[in-house]
């Protein structure tokens, strides 16, 4: 069972190696951009996770905010196609999960 370390921290080590529980969860969100990089546009897939409404943002190296959508899960989403060369940041939430990508777009 996981134990919560001085920090407040759930471990996920313990007597036998990390829970099982924390590695197979059906819950697990899990995102993938594609191509990465490109010199077009990024399709981002965001799959798994639960019912709940997914937020993304893809923002600047800076942290200016370029594009921002909500929708659900097991979508693909587009952007980028009038994004500069550069480092992007893809940031998807969903409920308490958050999940970050960088994204590289070359001439």
């Amino acid at each position: 069972s996981a134990r919560t370390a001085g920090n407040g921290v759930a471990s996920l080590f313990n007597a036998t190696g990390v829970d099982s529980v924390a590695i197979n969860s059906a819950g697990l969100l899990k995102i993938n951009s594609f191509p990465n990089p490109t010199t077009t546009q990024f399709g981002l897939m965001v799959e798994g996770g639960t019912n709940e409404m997914v937020y993304v943002t893809v923002m600047s190296i800076d942290g200016r905010v370029l594009y921002q959508t909500q929708g659900n899960t097991n979508n693909k989403y587009v952007f980028g196609n009038n994004f500069g060369t550069g480092i992007y940041v893809v940031k998807v939430m969903q409920g308490n999960t958050t999940r970050i990508l960088k994204v590289l777009k070359e001439k």
